[in-house]
């Protein structure tokens, strides 16, 4: 074996450098134009660094091949996770959380400031924080992703809701005796989420559609077959905590649309 270096490096060898050539970074804020930049330091090059710590592993690493440490660096920050959440995600809470001390900081020493206005600001740190809170954005890629599984869910329980739909109404006898109504239904149709109808997870979250109520029991029950199988997809997606939670009127005006429209453009054939 030709030997190059006192010690070849590997990947522990390399993976333990690293550890020990970290140092907290530096914080500070510049002002360019028209700009804020929020500045994390290391008080020293990579690169030198690791020569001075390791001649072996700096020449394997960076002179034996063409390095763009910068590049490196900036394509990582897009990859990496922190304990399984990505990096630019926590980085970009942990700023808003510094922006937010700031200026919260600012507004209460404005309430104690000379101006003659100052006496009639109202409010304090927690009701700052609650406002500057920030929103959530539905990220796109999961929206579609949910569409399209809501939509196959509800075309997957239409049949049966309407089957539902009608034993239910042909039902007349024994309906005031409720517990042997909900296990004759249960009976004849079991399937996994048949209670979140005869139990009423389902029927307390209908869409509205115009002359039926969103709201309903399984002794009265009058709803179409759309509102019945929303009913029941509203339900698997509540049962699955689902963040952010939808109503049922959402998901039938706006994800099963949606989704119908993503589903046909992904079964139809590429144009040439």
């Amino acid at each position: 074996m030709i030997k190059r270096f006192p010690t070849i490096p590997n990947a522990v060898s390399s993976g333990e450098l690293t550890r020990r050539i970290w140092q907290s970074p530096k914080f500070f804020v510049q002002e360019p134009d028209n700009a804020t930049a929020f500045v994390h330091q290391l008080p020293f090059r990579i690169p030198d660094k690791i020569r001075r710590r390791q001649v072996a592993s700096f020449t394997m690493l960076f002179s034996s091949q063409a390095v763009d440490i910068k590049k490196e660096i900036e394509e990582a920050y897009g990859r990496a996770k922190y304990r399984g959440t990505p990096v630019a995600r926590l980085i970009d809470g942990a700023l808003r959380a510094v922006l937010t001390e700031a200026m919260a900081e600012i507004f209460i020493k404005a309430k104690k400031s000379d101006d003659p206005y100052a006496k009639y600001m109202e409010g304090g740190r927690d009701s700052f924080a609650t406002a500057a809170r920030p929103r959530r954005v539905p990220n796109r890629d999961l929206r579609e992703k949910r569409a399209i599984r809501l939509a196959r869910l509800y075309h997957k329980v239409l049949p049966t809701a309407a089957e539902i739909l009608n034993f239910v109404k042909q039902y007349d006898h024994h309906k005031n005796d409720h517990d042997r109504f909900r296990t004759d239904v249960e009976n004849k149709f079991p399937i996994p989420w048949i209670t979140y109808i005869t139990r009423g997870k389902a029927l307390q979250h209908l869409p509205e559609i115009p002359g039926h109520e969103a709201s309903q029991t399984l002794s009265n029950l009058y709803c179409t077959r759309r509102q019945l199988a929303v009913g029941i997809v509203w339900a698997i997606e509540d049962e699955r905590g689902e963040q952010p939670s939808l109503n049922a009127t959402t998901i039938l005006e706006e994800y099963i649309p949606s989704g119908r429209k993503l589903l046909g453009k992904s079964r139809s054939p590429k144009r040439l």
